[in-house]
């Protein structure tokens, strides 16, 4: 018997309808929560009983029929009207495909929430010859479960010979006051619950999550029918770990999203029903509520343990589900926005198709309410085989089909394995490890110094350096400086390997300090001498430097403030005025390779210590063979020819000092030296490059823009190529410099991989991020979770670059 209300009569509107009338009221605009579904008839339809009986099961279905309000108490109410449900009838033959757009297109028209407005019903002929009815309503006031009974209640009519069965329905009045008792009985002990039950440590979070993304239908979404043996399995191995079918399918998706996301916690929402009694098992309504399934990972866990887990958490969070959605959204730590963005898994058990004249009708679902980041529906046929329906809103720009592959792989692989295994060999599963591309070359088994010695037995007139008053040297100049430095300081008994600290600015003697350094195979340690007195001094007690060369002034500066022993001091004036006969012998002025036969690719050439801006600065050691790969990579991607000139103004102790030294002075360019007292100052770098026929610079982005601001165009200046990096890339100045007379590069390396692992060049007229690009040549990219495990695309992870490049490792820290 039927328990309608009168017209006129008031309910309380259930939770689920006041977290959905809320979130509509939040984005009026949003049109997520209109319902389409579409019901394939048989071909023999009768049009006007089918007509006449969706009328007599909308007057019996009141929900349907309600207008909300907020009333004197401030409790959302509902309000039950009387009105009828026509339906239009389009006998013009139509495809499917114009049937579905047209409900989709109405679907994303913003209606009122009112049953005049929001209900629509039409049965369209279609060109097969069957027909098919479309439904359109509002979840506000009913969920799919109450959709179901609707449909059924239609059948009933359309079927029966002559009057219907009675009207069984329950009422929306002991709807409403059965879970105004729960509520009262149980609230405050739930969100306790929820409220220890949420993670404390902060996680990442999409970075496109906007309210427009969760409210809107613009959705992908594919349907993969599960082949028998794999329903078979998944059915299997729910029986093996003593957990129903839905609890097993809830852990497969919660596993694989967690993969997935490279999270170190399984976190899905998922819809559960709260009717528990003969009235609201016959109240077609909303009471769909969404609850959060959550639970910490390990990668020692097996997946018998996580079983367990999932079985013994849906059980807990049923207990516990007296909590509205907007209270959990609320209690999540990381927002709102970001709690509705969690997967989702929905599983349906009362999908069983309508009958219309012993024929049953095709269900499709077009919208069943807000599609977030990732969801997955999963029903069960007949056949007891799945179906799983992978849906993502695009606004996340995921591959739903790619997602559906690897997760029905992944679902073979876990039912498949042992129940002992542990989680942390599954998760490789659905993402297997793809290196980014990078171009191979063969590994250089050379040096930094026989690079430059081939340059200057071939060039030794050309002009090698040039400082910012003008004062140039030759190669064969700056070869002689070179040799005299390295003569002193074998005089001071440095060897191979041993760390050379320089305290100086950026000049020609700077320079040459550097290559009489690698002339001995000892390892160029740069200090800028503008650090703080205790930062030098670290630096050099962790580099283990033996003698610190510097210019008097920095010198004397330096000693001056610290304690210097046991370190030896020597000064550049010193170092340049130093006579030795034997040492010039033995290299000559343009000696040949054969005196470089002891510092091979694998030796260490220079040590740059980082920032510090973690902790305290770690000097990173690297190899002749890693900065010979990268000045490789630059002369094949933008080469530099005899006559170009580099710009170097990095400060010394940075490490694109080092390839703005030894890239040009490698392959027979000039080096351009910034005046150390101005290098900061934007009009001066930008009159600099304009004024003199510079083909490369590096700049960090903030430089770069502020050279903008100083009025002087780039467009003026002779560059072949700018590199910018070091820094985030903004868009807005990747398209201004995109409109430049040469390639813009975006670059991307830590010291710890030689200055640059990642670079691409820079297209117009961005409209997102600036891409870092790939690879640079023998370098390998992947990007990982925590626990080591490749994330897909759009996941945040961690870089790990390996290859030529990559450093030897942290000078006195083999902890790290």
């Amino acid at each position: 018997m039927s328990m309608n209300s009168p017209a006129g009569a008031t309910h309380d509107a259930t939770q689920s309808q006041r977290a959905v009338w809320f979130a509509q009221d939040l984005y009026p605009e949003g049109t997520a929560f209109r319902v389409a579904h579409i019901l394939r008839l048989p071909q023999s339809i009768d049009v006007a009983r089918f007509s006449s009986a969706v009328a007599s099961a909308y007057h019996e279905t009141e929900t349907l029929r309600t207008i909300f309000s907020m009333n004197e108490q401030g409790r959302l109410v509902q309000n039950v009207q009387v009105c009828d449900l026509p339906t239009t009838i389009v006998t013009f033959p139509r495809p499917s495909t114009e049937v579905r757009a047209r409900a989709l297109e109405e679907c994303r028209t913003p209606r009122p929430l009112r049953p005049d407005t929001c209900n629509a019903s039409t049965l369209q002929a279609l060109t097969d010859g069957t027909w098919a009815w479309t439904f359109i309503t509002h979840h506000a006031y009913i969920d799919a479960y109450g959709l179901s009974l609707f449909t059924r209640r239609i059948s009933e009519h359309y079927n029966a010979e002559e009057d219907a069965p009675a009207p069984w329905f329950g009422g929306l009045a002991a709807l409403a006051e059965a879970e105004k008792r729960e509520f009262e009985a149980n609230e405050s002990e739930s969100k306790g619950f929820w409220a220890q039950k949420f993670p404390q440590e902060e996680v990442a979070t999409p970075s496109n999550i906007s309210r427009e993304t969760n409210f809107t239908i613009d959705f992908s979404l594919i349907r993969k029918a599960i082949g028998a043996d794999l329903s078979r399995s998944i059915r299997d191995f729910s029986k093996r770990s003593k957990i129903s079918w839905s609890d097993a399918v809830i852990s497969l998706w919660s596993l694989f999203c967690s993969a997935n996301e490279g999270q170190e916690y399984a976190a899905v929402r998922i819809p559960l029903s709260t009717r528990r009694d003969r009235n609201s098992l016959s109240t077609p309504s909303m009471t769909m509520r969404v609850l959060p399934l959550f639970i910490p990972l390990s990668p020692h866990s097996t997946i018998d343990d996580y079983v367990a887990s999932v079985r013994r958490e849906v059980s807990q969070i049923k207990k516990h589900s007296a909590v509205s959605e907007e209270a959990l959204a609320r209690m999540w730590p990381y927002g709102e926005d970001h709690y509705r963005t969690l997967p989702q898994i929905n599983i349906k058990f009362f999908d069983e198709p309508p009958r219309f004249d012993n024929s049953n009708a095709e269900l499709e679902v077009l919208n069943n309410g807000p599609v977030g980041r990732l969801d997955l529906d999963v029903q069960s046929d007949d056949d007891n085989r799945f179906v799983f329906t992978v849906s993502s809103h695009n606004g996340y720009s995921l591959d739903v089909n790619d997602v559906a592959d690897r997760f029905v792989k992944f679902c073979a692989q876990t039912c498949e394995a042992p129940t002992a295994t542990r989680l942390a060999e599954i998760f490789a599963a659905p993402t297997p490890i793809h290196d980014l591309p990078a171009p191979e070359r063969p590994i250089i088994d050379n040096s930094i110094i026989a690079s430059f010695r081939e340059v200057l037995s071939e060039r030794p007139d050309a002009i090698a350096i040039v400082d910012h008053l003008g004062h140039d040297l030759t190669y064969s100049e700056l070869n002689h400086r070179a040799i005299r430095v390295s003569e002193i300081l074998a005089a001071h008994g440095i060897q191979r390997g041993d760390h050379v600290g320089v305290l100086m600015y950026r000049s020609t003697d700077q320079v040459a300090v550097f290559f009489g350094i690698m002339y001995l195979g000892a390892v160029y340690v740069p200090i800028d001498p503008s650090y703080p007195d205790s930062r030098v001094q670290a630096m050099l007690e962790d580099a283990g430097c033996r003698i610190l060369i510097g210019t008097s002034k920095t010198l004397d500066k330096f000693s001056e403030k610290i304690d210097i022993s046991p370190l030896e001091l020597l000064s550049i004036e010193t170092a340049l005025e130093h006579k030795n006969a034997e040492l010039l012998g033995r290299y000559g002025e343009h000696p040949d390779s054969s005196s470089s036969n002891e510092i091979f690719a694998s030796s260490a050439a220079y040590v740059i210590f980082t920032s510090g801006s973690t902790g305290r600065p770690k000097g990173v050691q690297v190899s002749h063979g890693s900065i010979s790969n990268l000045i490789r990579w630059r002369q094949e991607v933008t080469p530099l020819s005899e006559g170009d000139v580099l710009f170097h103004k990095t400060s010394v102790a940075f490490d694109p000092a080092i390839p703005e030294m030894a890239w040009p002075l490698c392959v027979g360019a000039t080096v351009r030296l910034a005046d150390p007292e101005n290098d900061r100052d934007a009009l001066y770098l930008a009159k600099t490059l304009q004024e003199h026929q510079t083909a490369f610079v590096d700049l960090v982005p903030t430089v770069a823009q502020a050279m903008l601001d100083t009025g002087v165009e780039f467009r003026d200046m002779a560059l072949k190529t700018l590199f910018i990096g070091a820094e985030a890339f903004p868009t807005s100045l990747a398209n201004t410099l995109s409109n430049i007379n040469c390639p813009v590069w975006n670059t991307y390396g830590p010291t710890e991989a030689t200055v640059e692992a990642i670079a691409t060049t820079v297209h117009p007229n961005l409209e997102s991020t600036v891409p870092i690009g790939r690879p640079v040549a023998n370098t390998t990219v992947r990007v990982l979770d925590s626990w080591l495990r490749p994330v897909p695309t759009g996941v945040i992870g961690e870089l790990y670059l390996g290859g030529a490049q990559l450093a030897d490792g942290y000078i006195g820290r083999h902890d790290l």
